[in-house]
């Protein structure tokens, strides 16, 4: 694959993943009620999941890691005993998360 190729390949997925971030910071505010529900929940655990997987295909392993967690948080943060803490794991996973689409924009 040319380079052009690459970075172009890049390019789209770094647009997918910073729109992942947004997607999840505005839902973010969902996590703070005592049982959040599963539809508020859902467009979260979605783009989660396929930022996981996008990550993983485009070979940046850490950051399919980091989104495998985020999508785990989200899908058990329904569960009452876990949701005290989902808030601040997202808001932790994302802290982790945008530095490293950082590194991936700047050194690939």
């Amino acid at each position: 694959m040319a380079d052009h190729e690459r970075e172009f390949l890049r390019g789209i997925f770094l647009m997918e993943a910073w729109d992942t971030v947004s997607t999840v910071e505005e839902g973010l505010p969902s996590l703070l009620v005592p049982v959040p529900s599963r539809e508020a929940i859902a467009p979260m655990v979605v783009v989660a999941h396929r930022l996981k997987g996008a990550a993983a295909l485009h070979g940046f392993a850490e950051t399919a890691h980091l989104a495998g967690l985020l999508e785990s948080v989200l899908e058990r943060a329904p569960d009452a005993a876990l949701n005290a803490d989902a808030h601040g794991l997202v808001g932790d996973l994302l802290g982790a998360i945008k530095p490293m689409l950082d590194g991936i924009a700047t050194a690939g």
